[in-house]
């Protein structure tokens, strides 16, 4: 193996995505293409620099003031001009019209500190490496013009492990002649909206540090857990500090009374200044000025999804106080993971042109007018009771959730439902039966990068 040292100081965001479009130009277009593209972004990077953005990127984001979460914007906007190269590449090819382009992760998000990353789940429970929703539900989509049905959210349970077959399929292969896979082949689920074969899902066993978690149909259970459970919370994103307040869900957010908070405009020097927000039947309190160009037109309230609310514009400075970036010019999807309608602000986004003039001729748009009304996957949790961090002890029993209807794990129904958690029970030893038992292997220094020209590679070959 031979190591490439002639790229230091260049962003690996842009140069996985270079290599990506050089695969794509010099592909043979009569035979067929995989192209798998991991990015790092948006990992965590070394201990003494975490998070890593370039400055141009860095500079789209200066109304988000959080310092963690400007650079997290930052390294996932990179991310987006990715996405956009690649399409590029395909459709400069002639390739793009009998592709199909899956964005996926393989986790959630480490949020608030976790791995000196600065994600958000919220309001999702828990973070990366935990099997809390936070842990591990993935954001995701898949875009191809071979998709019959499109532009819907799908509610189905899909694991990653029904990649295999759904692309062997997809190839123009016969999946059913795979042999002893776990996945299935959900293709017309993702096209045609059919139902999908898959009715569970292992989420993890783990026999070492003694953990699990198993998904039938609606329903989920836990056993045990990471970190000793210091992870097991809920976390908002670091915005909420404007609010006094760092770990707050969102119902009981909606009953609070905001204190002040001046949005200054760089461009048309005028402040919207929030005075009070307050729920129920009382009238919302919000001084306003209105812009020259008109991108700020406040109205009367700003609620959550579940509040009655008169709807406003917004701008970058707006926006970025939840923790969005707005695109008003036209470059930048949100922040990952955000949705200004949350927070009861409607959100009109309008796409990048040249990206807009490369899938318009699949899809018929008007590239000059055209405006993605965005729908967001709002997560609805309910009330959160008093004893939500209380009422799971997955180390002593296990506990259920009914996912559908309590996203969030607040209520631990397993005292209610025994037969239910007996049938789970079976099946998560069921799927243990056929585990292939742990291979780690005790750490070995001579493995480090410093002993290796500062990379990591197999450290063994020549021994």
């Amino acid at each position: 193996m031979a190591l490439l040292s002639n790229y230091s100081g260049r962003y690996s965001t842009e140069l996985f995505t270079e290599e990506a479009t050089k695969i794509i130009q010099r592909h043979d277009t009569n035979k067929p293409l995989f192209l798998y593209l991991p990015h790092q972004a948006v990992h965590s990077a070394n201990p003494w620099d975490p998070l890593e953005a370039l400055d141009k990127y860095y500079k789209l984001f200066p109304n988000i003031h959080d310092e963690n979460r400007r650079k997290f914007a930052a390294m996932a906007a990179a991310l987006d001009d990715s996405v956009k190269n690649v399409t590029k590449a395909l459709n400069e090819r002639g390739m793009l019209n009998n592709s199909v382009i899956v964005f996926s992760t393989d986790n959630g998000g480490p949020a608030a500190g976790f791995n000196a990353n600065h994600a958000s789940n919220w309001p999702l429970r828990g973070v990366k490496a935990t099997l809390w929703e936070g842990g591990v539900r993935g954001a995701g989509f898949i875009w191809s013009p071979l998709i019959k049905n499109s532009a819907r959210k799908l509610p189905d349970l899909m694991h990653i492990c029904d990649w295999l077959p759904t692309l062997y399929h997809i190839a123009g292969g016969d999946s059913s002649t795979l042999k002893n896979l776990d996945g299935f082949n959900v293709w017309d689920t993702l096209s045609l909206d059919a139902p999908t074969p898959r009715v569970d899902l292992l989420h993890n066993i783990d026999p070492i540090l003694n953990y699990s978690a198993v998904r039938v149909g609606e329903y989920k259970l836990i056993l045990g857990h990471t970190y000793g459970g210091t992870w097991d919370g809920w976390y908002a994103p670091e915005q909420y500090h404007l609010l006094d307040e760092t770990k707050l869900d969102r119902d009981s957010l909606q009953y609070k009374t905001w204190p002040d908070i001046s949005l200054d405009s760089d461009t048309a020097k005028n402040t919207v200044k929030m005075t009070q927000y307050e729920t129920g039947n009382k009238k919302n309190d919000i001084s306003h000025e209105v812009k020259p160009d008109g991108q700020i037109l406040l109205k009367r309230s700003i609620g959550y999804s579940d509040q009655k609310s008169d709807f406003m514009p917004f701008s970058d400075k707006l926006a970025a106080h939840f923790g969005m970036s707005a695109i008003n010019s036209g470059k930048h999807a949100m922040e990952s993971g955000k949705s200004l309608k949350n927070h009861g602000i409607e959100n009109n986004v309008v796409l990048d042109k040249e990206l807009l003039g490369i899938v318009s001729r699949y899809i018929p748009v008007d590239v000059d007018t055209f405006h993605l009304t965005v729908t967001p996957d709002v997560v609805t949790c309910g009330a959160k009771p008093a004893n939500a961090s209380t009422n799971c002890q997955p180390t002593i029993s296990p506990c259920l959730y009914h996912i559908v209807k309590d996203p969030c794990e607040y209520n631990n129904i397993a005292n209610e439902n025994p037969q239910l958690v007996a049938k789970m029970l079976t099946r998560l030893r069921e799927f243990n039966a056929t585990a292939v038992p742990p291979r780690n292997k005790p750490q070995d220094l001579r493995g480090l990068p410093m002993f290796n020209n500062g990379a990591w590679v197999p450290w063994m070959d020549g021994l």
